[in-house]
């Protein structure tokens, strides 16, 4: 029986001497590199794992905060929705006029005896949509200023405290 010491030159690749051409007791090639291949997929696998669970329980924390803010009646954080009032304004104020010229358009090229009654309403039509959008984008609250970061420095100007100056005067 071998001991691990009379056999541990075979086992790191260190070149052995041996007149009957294999080690014996030496660990087979195919074995060290299936060894190489689980330590590799282990050490790839344990990260990947780790970052999808730390996925789903930011995902569980954010459900969580979204359900408690629509149980308190509060608006739901990070989420301020696609139309919002400058939005729907500027779709009124630009939107309506291109549907009601571009209606006219094929009405009055189907149809040429309503052509002279055609134009004049969607000229109308066009002139009200453009007024409402921009009454409305006019009455659109201005966004929130972000309140500053209390980690972050001040702007001052550096000459309006030169203490060495003042104290001279």
């Amino acid at each position: 029986m071998e001991t691990f010491l009379t056999m541990w030159p075979a086992t790191f690749g260190q070149a052995v001497t041996v007149e009957a051409g294999s080690v014996p007791g030496a660990v087979p090639t195919s074995l060290l590199i299936l060894a190489a291949i689980a330590a590799v997929t282990v050490i790839s696998l344990v990260p990947i794992v780790l970052g999808i669970r730390a996925q789903r329980h930011k995902q569980e924390m954010e459900h969580a905060e979204r359900i408690r803010a629509i149980e308190c009646g509060r608006p739901i954080p990070g989420e301020a929705g696609w139309w919002t009032p400058g939005r729907t304004a500027g779709t009124i104020g630009v939107g309506v006029p291109a549907a009601v010229f571009g209606i006219a358009f094929v009405a009055s090229s189907a149809d040429s005896s309503a052509a002279p009654f055609i134009w004049p309403s969607a000229g109308a039509v066009g002139v009200a949509a453009v007024i409402c959008g921009t009454v409305l984008a006019a009455r659109t609250p201005a966004p929130r200023p972000t309140p500053p970061d209390p980690r972050a420095k001040p702007d001052v100007d550096p000459d309006a405290y030169d203490a060495a100056e003042h104290q001279h005067a």
